[in-house]
């Protein structure tokens, strides 16, 4: 994910298709938020893999970071990821 670092959001997105959800980074930029969904046999729950990219006011890809956990990228507590 260092490889998409100083690349744009627009370009994010062509390679990977629109995100999930968008928010505020809590500055000028926005944090574009990608998930994959899976499912856990032994807990039984369905577990999701999150991945941060954080643009800022240009459009320039300058953090991410992955995160796991059970709740949808739609209803999480983005606040807990702002800078």
């Amino acid at each position: 994910m260092d490889s998409w670092m100083g690349d744009t959001k627009q370009d994010l997105i062509l390679k990977k298709g629109p995100p999930e959800r968008v928010t505020s980074d809590g500055g000028d930029g926005q944090i574009l938020i990608y998930s994959a969904q899976s499912y856990n046999a032994y807990t039984g729950q369905v577990q999701y893999a999150y991945a941060f990219y954080y643009a800022n006011a240009n459009g320039i890809l300058y953090h991410w970071m992955v995160k796991t956990g059970t709740v949808p990228p739609q209803q999480m507590n983005v606040d807990l990821y702002v800078h």
